[in-house]
């Protein structure tokens, strides 16, 4: 029975598809006949064309003749009327005739679409009819010409110019549009503007309806499954079933009605080839119905019906499916058996089909995927079936699919009437990169060690698509697959190299190496001999891999021991660079030669280390002597040849010149050679003059500095490896000489240049520099050498080095020279001083310092003095920086007890030469880092020296070196100014006087040192004199602001480091009140002398609040100081500020004092507050009332002055509520807390008059709405905080609802932005307060009710408000000001606090006991349901809503709610069910999703849309 159910069902099944098929070659037969119908159409269109191109010579001539008529008409005169309009028509110039010939219609486009002869008539002009044409014409000279009778080429008329006028039949007149189609009218298409994405098309309905149709498909597998386990179906009606479903739907797709809707056919028809190919895997993998080879046949003919459906209805995603199920065939039903014959045979026939496919339908992904999945069946093939022993067979699949590929790449661009860029750029490039995989082979094969031993084969393979990628580049193109051949060549031979190299085989690589330089050498001369264009891109680089190959002799240099008789290596490197170098003077490539030249001198090299013995000296000359001739005599030949190289000769000039050199750098930087530096020195000295008479006389020029470089380097690897202790005054003569010849090699040259008054060659005169840049060896000996720790000798020799090299520079103008001198002695100065200094060598020091600081500063102004610019500009200062930077040396250290007035001294002198140089104009900014560093030098010995017995003496050197910056920087303006030029620093400079500042600091914080605090204070008061002076004088507030700060700072300090007890304690509340009325004081005489800077009244302002601070700092660290005196103290500053402001007409100082108002008060609360001294309350409403009295009287004493403030208003609300918190809490702590929701009230009371006050200052037409609603605002305020005061729980939260919901309704009345405000405040504070806020759910335990409880109340109420106030201010949303979609913003508020109690009723219906619990991922399966259909009710009603009030973003929305709802169900609720219950929740939920698309489709997308 099962067997001939099976024969039943397969000759069913083998009907259905022998009838498609037939159907499919019907059509296909159809589309033949109509593509040779199109064909014989445009052959007749290519003669139509050459046609009209002879008619167009012809009409051309005609219009020359035309307009020699019209110049013979102009000469005769009196030409008047209608015979003036003949002969104007007659002069004007013809239009030519151009006949339109379209293009060949696509295949699809049948005969009858074509345009009728009546549409290419052209229609006459609109001026036409104005004029009378008379009835004949004079004769032209030459014959009318006559269109020739033509169907159907489209023609259009010409409307801006009239028609040619003739006698007889008119022709007709075209004109040739620009790139028209048949069906173009001349006229352009209007662009159509891009649609915004839609969500609901994409969501709503094409999503759902997949997601649907997933959810029938697997309630359909899960039907299935329940019943096998349940035993209800066997195997044979399994198979029936899935035959039957499959063939069925592709049967029913076929119909006409279900072909309506294409993608729904589509999908079903995808499921139904689908569940086709999983029936007969399934028949033969689980159930064993069917042999393998009927299972084979089975799939396939379903992948052919599935190519043939895809065809018929022009739906690639079928032709995908039937391509994947073509290509899972062979693995699906493998047996684990090598057959890469059979195999490989069907991809073939497999590529051959779905290459005819894509070449029929234009579907260039199908030989894309197909040339994809061959790759990974090659590969796979690879990892899983080759060996040693099969390499044949895989050189032969790998060479087999790319001639396939390239060969359907050259049949397409064959095909009649096509032309190769009208191919997709994808058929196109999966064609060209099916060449990749035999390059990946090889590489494999040369990485693999078993594989790399049949090198022959490898490399002749390579060779085969080396040359095949090369003949494609240079036939048919692209180029870059010849320069894709040569990376992968150079790839192969670098991994078989490094993995898989056989010692025995390098002559035979020898071969293959001149086997592929001449494969990549022959395609250009090719090129040449076959007169084909030149590459000139990528394709071009593929000739560079001929030289790059020869990186195979310096890698055989390097593994093969054979090679040290050089013989045979070097010969086969000479006659490939011969070759190389003819090819490269031919093709006028200089980088060929010069890549060859490259890795010569590496073979060379590297040879040289792994072979050179003595015994082999004549063999290494021989070599480098030949190809020394070789690289010199090519770029010879090229220029007699009159072929430029490139690269120029000089380079292989500098490659003959470096041999002396090396050796001297190899025997000088050898330790067994090194011990005779007199000899080796004197040779390389030797060599160096010689170089240098050469480069003088001969040429090139920058031989010398080649030689200077190289004498660089040999001394510093001398000196690294090979310098001893017995050497070093021999060493310094060295240096001595090597200095002078450089200096007189470079003195000659300028000689010349003078004498001949000419300039210098710039490749030689970077030579000279070598001279100053060989004093790197002092630093060196400093390190080395322990005699250097009397350093008169080294220290004296560099002196007359320095000398003499900044003689030259003086000289010459080489100020270079002496300050790279310069660095290399500040260098040696500063490792001398680091290794050397002490108390027994401080005098040779403060010597060395003295001596070299006064010749940094001295040799500029020399140079000055004789009229010589030394550069870089400014190089004394820079020298003189570095010196002041060594004395951190002195400051720290054990010489720094001792060191305080030398260091002083040099400080200043130095600083005084910085000084100078600013003033002379050379790098004034080093002078203010000078200072800077002066400072740091300072500190860090004010830090590192025992300062507690030199304090007066500290302080003296402190208050002298800030007037030394302040007076310096006022000199140095002054100088400036006077010579009429700026002093961009010197300003700035003046502020580095603050700096003494912090030394103050150092001291004030160690009360040992502070007290008594009359010497700092001494100090600070005259820092602080010095500072505002300058201050006035170059009228700056910043540096008085400066000053003010950092003063107060002290104090602030001072105040915070006091002891608890001490006695000093009452006396420091006044010098912090003193600087703050001397800074108001200096405001006053900036005024007077009408410095009007703002920084001076900002200046006093800071200094009243940082003394107010210093008072609050006093204050927590004495807390016995007398409160009496701290209230006056904070009153007096307060008064000093309001005087301020009263004075400047600055009214922001008002709120500053309230603002400090608040700051005091809570650093008073937080020192004094405690519930152990409940006395403290009455002290804290002392302190705060002279502030709220200040604060609340200074509106009402402005008067008219307060007509345009607003910030004395806005700092009386300010201190109204800095003094109810106050109040608040000394009310509490007082035991008056049932008095306190009195407070605001009585202070919105007090506000009242100010009010009133604002109501008299201005008239009813000109009020400051703002300044009103500011201060309405501030009272109603106070008058909302009694809510939360009286009430609690939820009831706050509801009456601040009611109240936003009344503000809105207000706002509609009284249209202000604060209003407004208000309303979103009050609401937003709501929705924190209910969603936001977890105790929320604390406020009442529960009471076991569901659903009437007071979650209900509460958030319906609140939500009722959110939609109560976006109803209302909906009405007034095109207001000018006000923020748009501010309704939608509530309403999505309050559709949040629906959503949310909707979740809290279902989660308190499933909850136990007090507590509420959510669980909304692991509750119990009827919470999960409820939470699923509780979601799934709210996002359609939302939907419902959304379409009943056309808005999308309610439907958006609305749609994402689903979605995660879907996905909710998806993940976690359907995982929990099982049988017939999993299957009804899928159904469900796919006809809910159905619902949804059929909703959207008929209500809302396809009405007009209301955006929200």
């Amino acid at each position: 029975m099962d067997i001939e159910c099976w024969l039943f069902l397969l000759v069913v099944f083998l009907g259905i598809g022998a009838w498609l098929f037939v159907r499919l070659v019907w059509w296909m037969f159809t589309c033949g006949r109509m593509k040779r119908s199109i064909q014989e159409l445009q052959e007749d269109l290519r003669k139509l064309r050459r046609k009209v191109e002879s008619l167009d010579s012809a009409v051309a001539k005609l219009q020359r003749d035309s307009g020699r008529r019209a110049s013979a008409a102009s000469s005769r005169p009196d030409v008047s009327g209608d015979d003036a309009l003949t002969e104007a028509r007659e002069a004007e110039p013809l239009p030519v005739v151009r006949a339109s010939v379209p293009t060949a219609p696509p295949p699809e486009t049948s005969l009858h679409e074509l345009p009728q002869e009546a549409d290419l008539l052209p229609k006459p002009a609109p001026w036409a009819a104005s004029f009378q044409v008379p009835e004949k014409l004079p004769e032209p000279e030459s014959p009318a010409i006559e269109l020739p009778p033509c169907q159907p080429p489209a023609v259009t008329a010409v409307p801006a110019e009239p028609p040619l006028l003739e006698p007889g039949p008119a022709p007709v007149q075209t004109q040739e549009p620009p790139a028209q189609s048949c069906s173009s009218t001349g006229k352009k298409k209007p662009s159509t503007p891009s649609r915004p994405f839609d969500w609901e098309s994409l969501v709503g309905v094409k999503l759902f309806s997949w997601v649907a149709g997933i959810a029938l498909l697997v309630a359909a597998v899960t039907f299935l499954k329940y019943s096998i386990s349940q035993g209800w179906l066997t195997t044979s009606v399994r198979m029936a079933l899935g035959l039957v479903t499959g063939t069925g739907l592709l049967a029913f797709c076929e119909s006409k009605r279900a072909r309506k809707y294409g993608i729904t056919a589509h999908s079903l028809t995808a499921a139904g080839i689908a569940i086709l190919f999983s029936t007969f895997f399934a028949s033969h993998v689980l159930w064993h119905l069917v042999p393998a080879w009927g299972a084979f046949l089975c799939m396939a003919l379903v992948t052919a019906v599935a190519v043939g459906l895809a065809i018929r209805r022009d739906s690639i995603f079928i032709a995908l499916l039937g391509l994947l199920g073509a290509f899972a065939t062979p693995v699906l039903l493998s047996q684990n058996q090598d057959n890469p014959v059979g195999l490989f045979g069907y991809l073939a026939l497999l590529n051959v089909g779905l290459a005819w496919v894509g070449y029929r339908r234009r579907w260039p992904v199908l030989k894309a995927l197909s040339i994809l999945f061959t790759v990974l069946y090659q590969f796979g093939w690879i990892v899983k079936f080759l060996n040693e022993s099969k390499l044949g067979i895989g050189l032969g699949i790998f060479l087999l699919f790319p001639i396939m590929a390239f060969g359907s790449l050259l049949l397409r661009e064959r095909r009649a009437g096509e032309r190769p860029e009208d191919i997709h750029p994808l058929f196109r490039r999966s064609t060209l990169l099916a060449g990749l995989p035999p390059l990946v082979f090889a590489f494999h094969m040369a990485t693999t060690p078993a594989y790399g031993q049949h090198y022959c084969m490898m490399f002749g393979f390579l060779a085969l698509v080396a040359a095949g990628f090369g003949a494609v580049a240079l036939f048919h193109g692209p180029e870059w697959l010849h320069s894709l051949g040569a990376l992968s060549t150079l790839l192969v031979w670098a991994g078989w190299l490094s993995a898989s190299y056989v010692p025995a085989a390098w002559p035979a690589v020898l071969l293959f190496a001149a086997l592929f330089m001449a494969i990549y050498l022959a395609v250009p001369l090719l090129q040449e001999k076959l007169k084909k264009p030149p590459f000139v891109e990528l394709g071009r680089l593929a000739q560079y891999a001929a030289p790059l190959l020869l990186v195979v002799f310096p890698s055989l240099a390097a593994m093969e021991s054979a090679t040290a008789t050089p013989w045979l290596l070097f010969g086969v490197l000479l006659l490939l660079g011969l070759v190389l170098a003819a090819f490269a003077v031919r093709q006028r490539e200089g980088l060929i030669h010069y890549f060859t030249c490259c890795f010569v001198i590496a073979t060379e090299v590297i040879w040289t280390s792994r072979h050179f013995t003595p015994g082999r000296s004549w063999q290494a000359v021989c070599v480098y002597g030949a190809f020394s001739l070789f690289m010199l005599g090519v770029p010879w030949y090229a220029k007699y040849r009159n072929r430029t190289l490139g690269c120029g000769s000089d380079i292989l000039t500098l490659l003959l010149a470096l041999p002396p050199l090396v050796f001297a750098a190899f025997a000088l930087t050898g330790h067994a050679y090194g011990q005779q530096p007199v000899l080796l020195f004197g040779f390389l000295a030797a060599v160096v003059a010689w170089l240098a008479a050469v480069s003088l006389h001969h040429g090139p020029r920058w031989l010398h500095t080649i030689s200077g470089v190289f004498t660089l380097l040999i001394w510093a690897g001398w000196l690294w490896n090979c310098y001893s202790e017995r050497v070093w005054p021999k060493t310094l003569g060295l240096l001595a000489l090597f200095v002078g010849i450089f200096l007189i090699v470079g003195a000659v040259e300028e000689k010349r240049a003078e004498k001949r008054a000419e300039e210098r060659d710039p490749s030689s005169e970077w030579a000279v520099f070598t001279a100053p840049l060989l004093l790197f060896a002092a630093p060196f000996l400093v390190l080395a050498e322990p005699r250097t720790a009397s350093p008169g000798l080294l220290f004296g020799v560099l002196l007359g080095l320095v000398a003499g090299l900044s003689a030259y520079a003086v000289r010459f103008e080489k100020g270079f020279i002496h300050f790279t001198a310069c660095f290399f002695v500040l260098v040696a100065e500063a490792l001398w001083s680091l290794l050397h200094l002490s108390s027994s060598t401080l005098m040779a020091a403060l010597a060395i310092y003295g001596c070299y600081g006064l010749f940094y500063l001295g040799v500029p102004v020399y140079a000055r003095s004789k009229g010589k610019l030394l550069r870089p500009l400014g190089s004394g200062a820079i020298l003189a920086f570095a010196s002041l930077a060594l004395l951190f040396f002195l400051a720290l250290g054990d010489v720094a007890a001792v060191s305080l007035w030398p260091l002083a001294i040099l400080v200043g002198i130095l600083n005084l030469g910085l000084l100078y140089e600013a003033s002379q104009g050379f790098r004034p900014g080093l002078c203010m880092a000078g200072m800077i560093l002066s400072w740091i030098l300072l500190g860090c010995w004010w830090f590192h020296a025992p300062i507690g017995g030199m304090l007066v003496p500290a302080l003296a050197v402190l208050g002298a070196f800030g007037v030394l910056v302040v007076g310096g920087s006022l000199w140095l303006r002054n100088r400036r100014a006077s010579d009429g030029q700026s002093a961009p620093f010197a300003e700035p400079e003046m502020f580095l006087g603050l700096a003494g500042h912090v030394f103050l600091l150092a001291v004030v914080v160690q009360p040992g040192l502070s007290l008594p605090p009359w010497p700092w204070l001494g100090v600070l008061l005259v820092m602080a004199l010095a500072l505002g002076t300058a201050a006035l004088y170059i009228r700056r507030g910043a540096l008085q602001l400066g000053s003010v700060v950092a003063t107060l700072l002290v104090l602030i300090t001072w105040a915070g480091s006091l002891p608890a007890a001490s006695p000093w304690s009452g006396l420091a509340i006044w010098p912090p009140v003193f600087f703050a009325a001397l800074g108001l004081a200096w405001d006053e005489l900036a005024k007077r002398r009408k410095a009007q800077h703002e920084l001076f009244p900002l200046s006093a302002g800071i200094g009243i609040h940082l003394a107010q601070l210093a008072l609050v700092v006093l204050d927590r660290r004495a807390p016995g100081t007398t409160h009496g005196w701290l209230v006056l103290a904070h009153g007096i500053l307060g008064l000093l500020l309001l005087a301020l402001a009263w004075r400047r007409r600055q009214h922001g100082w008002a709120l500053a004092l309230a603002g400090a108002m608040g700051v005091v008060l809570a650093a008073w609360s937080y020192v004094h507050m405690t519930p152990a001294d409940p006395s403290d309350w009455m002290r804290e409403l002392a302190l705060a009332t002279p502030f709220y009295a200040l604060l609340l009287g200074y509106p009402l004493l402005l008067g008219a002055r307060a007509r345009r403030a607003r910030e004395p208003f806005i700092a009386a609300l300010i201190g109204s509520g800095v003094f109810f918190l106050a109040g608040w809490q000394a009310l509490e702590a007082g035991g008056f807390k049932h008095v306190i929701g009195a407070l605001p009230v009585f202070q919105a009371l007090l506000l009242v008059p100010h009010l009133a006050r604002l109501l008299r200052l201005e008239p009813d037409g000109e009020r400051d709405l703002g300044r009103l609603a500011t201060l309405a605002g501030g009272i109603l305020a106070f008058i909302t905080v009694a809510i939360p005061l009286q009430l609690d729980k939820e009831w706050i939260t509801l009456g601040w609802a009611l109240q936003g919901a009344a503000l809105a309704w207000l706002h509609t009345r009284v249209p202000h932005k604060g209003l407004l405000a208000w309303t979103l405040g009050l609401l937003a504070i709501v929705f924190a307060r209910l969603v936001l806020n977890p105790a929320v759910f604390a406020y009442h335990s529960r009471t076991g009710m569901p659903v009437l409880n007071w979650y209900l109340y509460t958030y319906l109420a609140s939500a009722a408000c959110f939609f109560t106030a976006a109803w209302i201010l909906r009405k007034v949303e095109d207001r000018p000001g006000n923020l748009p979609k501010l309704s939608a913003l509530l309403s999505g508020g309050g559709a949040v606090l629906v959503f949310l109690l909707l979740n809290i009723e279902i989660a308190d219906a499933f909850s136990r006991g007090e507590v509420l619990t959510f669980n909304l991922f692991h509750g119990s399966l009827a919470q999960q349901l409820s939470y699923t259909i509780g979601w799934a009710v709210y996002a359609i009603g939302l939907l419902v809503a959304g379409i009943a009030a056309r808005s999308r973003f309610t439907r958006v929305a609305a749609i994402i709610m689903l979605a995660l709802t879907v996905g909710k169900a998806f993940l976690l609720d359907l995982r929990q069910l099982s049988g017939l219950y999993r299957v009804a929740s899928f159904v469900g939920l796919a006809v809910s999703l159905a619902l949804v698309a059929v909703m959207l489709q008929k209500f809302a997308l396809r009405k007009t849309e209301v955006e929200a």
